[in-house]
């Protein structure tokens, strides 16, 4: 998961410095647009920074995201596999414990300069039960549903009319940059899929650019491993904010003293 990571960041500083240079971007916002992050919570990082062009890293997201819902599923629709979806009770106070927590924590998160304290803290709340082995109640649709709808209505709120104008360069850019970063987790998930003795399905779907709840969906419809797609995915969402986000955070503040 870390050489994976690596070579994926790597890539995508390439692919951040190249937009930066041939679209007028600052590279910060470069980096915060193609960093394979979760859409949300890249907008959330964007509207905390204040310097980074936050229609930019929106558009460039939005199209990942498209890109990602639209192609992946043809990519690995060849390799679905037989099984059933397990049935999961729903403890339905546990739910409501476990929101208020997380909620509460969010504070604390801020309070210690988490980037996206609102995203962060609730999967750190969930490590530590983990690692006392207190299982969490599994979150029904319906509730992952609203927080979606919710989201989306806040990101949507956080875009002016007037903002929404970028340069043909830009536009060309985020598709130039989603189809590169499509292809290049197609490559390492090949080469996953031979190291760890794993399905195609499996491999690719725990290297694509897409969030973690949409390449979960994708692994449960075709049967691959969710468990391992999850680790993957969330292991990059972690690398990303604890790692990638306060070094870009930390490089800049230092230019800026």
């Amino acid at each position: 998961m870390v050489i994976v990571n690596l070579i994926l960041f790597g890539f995508c500083l390439g692919i951040a410095w190249v937009i930066s240079k041939t679209t007028g971007l600052m590279f910060k916002t470069s980096v915060a647009a193609n960093v394979p992050g979760g859409l949300s919570q890249l907008v959330l990082f964007a509207e905390e920074e204040g310097d980074v062009n936050l229609t930019a890293v929106t558009y460039f997201h939005i199209i990942r995201v498209l890109g990602v819902v639209l192609l992946i599923p043809f990519l690995v629709s060849g390799h679905v596999m037989s099984g059933g979806a397990i049935p999961v009770s729903v403890d339905a106070w546990q739910i409501v414990q476990l929101i208020l927590v997380a909620a509460a924590l969010v504070p604390l998160g801020k309070k210690i300069k988490l980037p996206v304290a609102h995203f962060l803290t609730p999967i750190l709340v969930i490590i530590v039960l983990k690692l006392f082995s207190i299982e969490a109640a599994p979150m029904p649709s319906d509730v992952l549903h609203v927080a979606q709808l919710l989201i989306g209505a806040y990101i949507g709120l956080l875009l002016k009319p007037e903002t929404l104008r970028l340069p043909v360069k830009v536009l060309i850019g985020g598709i130039a940059s989603t189809v590169t970063m499509i292809a290049l987790t197609y490559g390492t998930s090949l080469l996953i899929a031979n190291y760890l003795d794993l399905s195609f399905a499996t491999s690719f779907l725990s290297t694509a650019p897409g969030g973690l709840d949409q390449m979960g969906l994708l692994a449960a419809a075709v049967q691959a491993d969710i468990s391992v797609v999850t680790v993957f995915q969330l292991f990059r969402l972690l690398f990303i904010f604890l790692c990638i986000l306060p070094l870009i955070k930390w490089v800049y503040s230092k230019k800026n003293t």
